[in-house]
C-alpha cells in the first residue's frame, strides 16, 4: 500500500508540475479510437464498470465485512484504510491537477468531470491490489503457492484492464 501511495503521489506531482506527457495524449487517443469495434466496446464498458463506485463500494464493503466476520480485524482495517486513502487521494489529486478530459467527440458514454488521476483506475487498483494481498495471505496460510503467485498477477491485470478501458472509451 505504501508503494502504491508513493507511486500515486509521484504521478500526481508529475502531472501537476510537468505537462510534457500530455503531448502524447492525442496520438494515444487516436490509437485507441482506431482499435474500436462493437465487441471491444462491450468488453471495455464491462471492464470499466469494475472500477466504478457502483462496483467498488459493495465489493469493498463485502470484503471488509467478510474479513470482520472471520475476525481478521487487522486485515479488515487495512482494507478499509486502503480504500479510504485511495478515495481521498483521488479527490485531492483531481482537485490539485485539474487536467481536462479529452474531447467529448471521442467519448463513448456519459461525460464526467476531472481527469487525473482516473478514479476508476486508482480505486480499482487499490481494491483489487488489496484483494490480491488478502488472497496471498490466505493462500500462504493454506499452503497454496500457486494461488499466492496468481493473485497479485490477476490483480495487476485487472487494474491495467480498467485503466486501458478508460482510455479506450475516451475518458482519459
Amino acid at each position: 500500500m505504501a508503494i502504491s501511495l508513493m507511486a500515486a503521489l509521484l504521478l500526481g506531482w508529475r502531472a501537476f508540475t510537468v505537462q510534457g506527457e500530455a503531448r502524447f495524449d492525442p496520438a494515444a487517443t487516436q490509437w485507441f479510437i482506431d482499435l474500436r469495434s462493437p465487441a471491444l466496446t462491450v468488453l471495455a464498458e464491462a471492464t470499466t464498470f469494475l472500477g466504478s463506485t457502483l462496483a467498488l463500494l459493495p465489493l469493498s464493503l463485502a470484503l471488509v465485512g467478510l474479513l470482520s466476520y472471520q475476525r481478521r480485524w487487522p486485515i479488515a482495517g487495512l482494507v478499509a484504510l486502503g480504500m479510504l486513502t485511495s478515495l481521498a487521494l483521488t479527490i485531492l489529486l483531481k482537485d490539485a491537477v485539474g487536467r481536462p478530459r479529452p474531447s467529448a467527440d471521442t467519448l463513448i458514454g456519459a461525460p464526467n468531470t476531472g481527469i487525473f488521476p482516473s478514479g476508476h483506475t486508482v480505486n480499482g487498483t487499490a481494491l483489487f491490489g488489496l484483494l490480491a494481498g488478502v488472497i496471498v495471505v490466505l493462500a500462504r496460510e493454506a499452503g497454496n503457492r500457486a494461488l499466492a503467485i496468481a493473485a497479485p498477477i490477476t490483480g495487476a491485470l485487472i487494474a491495467l484492464a480498467i485503466g486501458l478501458s478508460r482510455i479506450y472509451l475516451g475518458y482519459h
